[in-house]
C-alpha cells in the first residue's frame, strides 16, 4: 500500500500479492481449499497491520468523515463494477432490494455461505471479504482511539471478550464454522492481532534485530503450517485468532528482517503485483471460469492431473489474470486514487 502519511513499504505490497495468490490457487483448485482460507486471513491481518502504521498507532490525529471518505474511494468502484456485472447476468433472478447489499454492506450474508449472489451468478465469491473490511474500517478509528488513550491492554481486552463471545455462542447457540468466518464478529481478532502487530513497529521495533525477525517469521510459518496438519484450522472458537497470530509474525519477520533482500527486478515486479491485488482478488473467480472451461480442462501437457493443473496455472491462467487485473486497476482503481491518500 502507498500512503502519503507514511514511506513506501514494497513488502507490505508483496505481502498483499502472496495473500491474493493463496486464494487464487485455491479457487483455481490446484491446491487444497486451506489455502485460500489462509490467503484471506493474511489479507485481514495485513489491513489492521497496515491501517495502524499510517497513523503511527494513534500518534497522528484521524478524521473519521476523511478516513472513510478515502477508504470508499478505494474500495466502492471495482466492488461496484463487480457487483453490477453480476446483476447483469442473473437479471432475471435478482430483485432490487438486492442492491440493499451493496449499499448497506451486507455481501457477506448470503445463502450460498459465500459472497453475496453466488449461488445465482458464481463471480462473486470473493465480495463477502469486501463488506467484512468495510465494517471493520467502520470502528477502526475508534479503536484506534482507545488504543491511544488506554494502551495495549485494551486491544488485548477486546481479543480476550470476543474469544469468551465465540465461546458462549458455540456452546450456547451451535452456529456453523462459517457463521464466524464470513462474518466479522469471526474475523474481528485478526484485525486486531494486526494493529497490535503495528504498535510494537511503532514503539518496540528497535528491540528486535535482524535474525530474530527472521526467526520469527520462521517459527510463524511453522506454526501456521502445524495449525492446519492438526486439524485445528476451522475450530469455531480460537483458529481464526491462531491463524491472525502466525500471519501476524510472518508479517512482521518479512517486513523488518534484512536477511530477506530481493533482487532489484523481482522486488519491484512483487510491489506491482501487490498493488494491481484487489483487482486480481475481485476478478480472479470470473476469469478462472472463463480458463477453466475454454483451455484448462482440454488441455493435457502433464500425465498428473495435478501437476498439470498447477503447471498451466503458472503458465497460462495466472499471467492472464495478472494481466486483466493490471489493466482493470489502471483504468478503474488508479483514476480514483488522484483524490489522494491521506486520512490526517
Amino acid at each position: 500500500m502507498q500512503s502519503q502519511s507514511i514511506d513506501y513499504f514494497p513488502k507490505l505490497d508483496h505481502l498483499r500479492f502472496y495473500a491474493a495468490l493463496l486464494v487464487i490457487l485455491a479457487h483455481s483448485f490446484a491446491v487444497p481449499r486451506a489455502f485460500g482460507n489462509s490467503g484471506v486471513s493474511l489479507f485481514m491481518v495485513l489491513s489492521g497491520f497496515i491501517l495502524t502504521i499510517i497513523v503511527q498507532a494513534g500518534n497522528k490525529p484521524l478524521s473519521y468523515n476523511r478516513f472513510i471518505f478515502k477508504r470508499f474511494i478505494r474500495i466502492f468502484p471495482l466492488f461496484t463494477v463487480v457487483f453490477f456485472i453480476m446483476l447483469s447476468l442473473g437479471r432475471t433472478r435478482f430483485q432490487a432490494h438486492d442492491l440493499l447489499s451493496l449499499l448497506l454492506l451486507q455481501s457477506n450474508l448470503s445463502p450460498s455461505g459465500t459472497g453475496f449472489g453466488h449461488d445465482i451468478v458464481p463471480i462473486s465469491g470473493p465480495t463477502w471479504t469486501i463488506a467484512v473490511e468495510f465494517q471493520f474500517y467502520l470502528i477502526f478509528p475508534f479503536l484506534i482511539l482507545f488504543l491511544h488513550q488506554n494502551g495495549v491492554k485494551y486491544l488485548l481486552g477486546l481479543i480476550f471478550l470476543f474469544l469468551l463471545f465465540r465461546t458462549l455462542t458455540s456452546f450456547g447457540i451451535n452456529p456453523n464454522y462459517w457463521d464466524y468466518y464470513h462474518t466479522l464478529f469471526g474475523r474481528i481478532d485478526q484485525f486486531i492481532i494486526g494493529m497490535l502487530a503495528a504498535w510494537l513497529y511503532v514503539y518496540k521495533k528497535s528491540l528486535f534485530g535482524s535474525r530474530l525477525n527472521f526467526a520469527i517469521l520462521i517459527v510463524s510459518v511453522i506454526g501456521l503450517v502445524g495449525l492446519y496438519n492438526k486439524n485445528l484450522a476451522h475450530h469455531p472458537i480460537y483458529s481464526l485468532t491462531l491463524e491472525a497470530v502466525c500471519y501476524a509474525g510472518i508479517i512482521w519477520g518479512y517486513f523488518l528482517s534484512d536477511i530477506i533482500c530481493l533482487p532489484s527486478f523481482l522486488d519491484k515486479t512483487l510491489a506491482l503485483f501487490g498493488r494491481i491485488s484487489y483487482s486480481t482478488y475481485l476478478l480472479h473467480v470470473m476469469i478462472l471460469a472463463a480458463i477453466d472451461n475454454s483451455v484448462v480442462q482440454r488441455l493435457h501437457l502433464f500425465s498428473d492431473p495435478f501437476f498439470n493443473k498447477l503447471m498451466l496455472f503458472f503458465l497460462f491462467t495466472l499471467p492472464i489474470i495478472l494481466f486483466v487485473s493490471y489493466v482493470s486497476y489502471t483504468l478503474i482503481e488508479k483514476p480514483f486514487l488522484y483524490f489522494g491518500r491521506k486520512y490526517t
